[in-house]
């Protein structure tokens, strides 16, 4: 069992749990805009998302290693459990499409409760699941992850809970969206040269060290901007600015990336972003769920 858990890579859940939970705390602190939320839709809405997200991380490493991008030589944590012999591609393979099956019969389940813009949202977030290892390959991948993680996983959450399609949530979880898209540029970053060995082409690789040193440092720095302008608007409360309490973790991964100069000593700076979604969210959420409280 610790085999197959271990495959799907679980400590990247942050970054499709907690868009889910800030557009949950979203609605929260604006119940009194919705009547009647439907938490419980809610609730399997986020549990569906990290099904879909486990899913994606099994069907990409099948197809990294089919590609020859993932290799025992890899700088930082690769998952090593098809070079390693642990389980077959094939068995990986099956896995994930097993999982995306549970996510699906979620998400038909989801449909017949709240409705038809779930199953547009749904086909949406498969295609883009199922075939980002191509939009990877093509340096979109950080476009396809800011889509499915920073818009759709928000705005389906957000539907299912209130039962409408409601547009400012994707305000407010395109500031996770951005640090989670660090995740993978800081990955792509230091993994440049094993993609190139490989034949594929990321954003990184296109901008160059220089400029992914750049783009990072923009993501981060637009994440905070994007919460101070949802509080001026007052889609976020006043609370939300406990999301400073944050801010050294991001000064931290931040100067790491500025100063590198051997891939090496950017080997966590993926695990470190991770991280910095997971505080950076679960402190808007806690801003939102205390302010009517207050």
């Amino acid at each position: 069992m610790k085999k197959w858990i271990l495959a799907t890579r679980p400590w990247s859940l942050p970054a499709s749990v907690m868009p889910a939970l800030v557009a949950l705390a979203y609605v929260f602190f604006h119940k009194d805009v919705f009547s009647s939320p439907d938490w419980i839709a809610g609730i399997a809405a986020l549990i569906g998302a990290a099904i879909f997200h486990l899913a994606g991380n099994l069907i990409s490493d099948y197809f990294d290693y089919k590609k020859g991008v993932d290799s025992i030589d890899n700088i930082g944590q690769t998952n090593l459990t098809i070079i390693n012999g642990i389980l077959s591609a094939k068995q990986v393979l099956m896995f994930g499409f097993t999982l995306l099956a549970i996510g699906a019969a979620i998400g038909f389940l989801l449909v017949f409760r709240c409705g038809l813009p779930v199953l547009y949202i749904g086909i949406i977030g498969t295609a883009l699941t199922v075939f980002y290892y191509l939009l990877k390959s093509t340096a979109l991948g950080d476009l396809d992850i800011f889509i499915t993680f920073g818009l759709l996983i928000a705005l389906g959450t957000c539907y299912v809970t209130t039962g409408e399609l409601h547009w400012p949530v994707l305000a407010v979880s395109s500031a996770s969206g951005l640090l989670i898209v660090g995740i993978l540029h800081a990955n792509n970053t230091r993994d440049r040269k094993n993609d190139n060995r490989a034949g594929i082409t990321t954003f990184a690789m296109i901008l160059g060290l220089c400029g992914s040193k750049i783009f990072y440092t923009a993501l981060i720095i637009g994440a905070y901007l994007i919460v101070a302008t949802d509080i001026v608007l007052g889609l976020l409360p006043l609370t939300s600015a406990i999301v400073l309490l944050s801010l050294p973790i991001a000064v931290k991964n931040i100067r790491a990336m500025l100063r590198c100069k051997e891939m090496t000593e950017i080997a966590a700076l993926d695990g470190q972003s991770a991280q910095l979604v997971m505080i950076f969210s679960l402190l808007v959420a806690a801003s939102c769920f205390i302010a009517p409280l207050i």
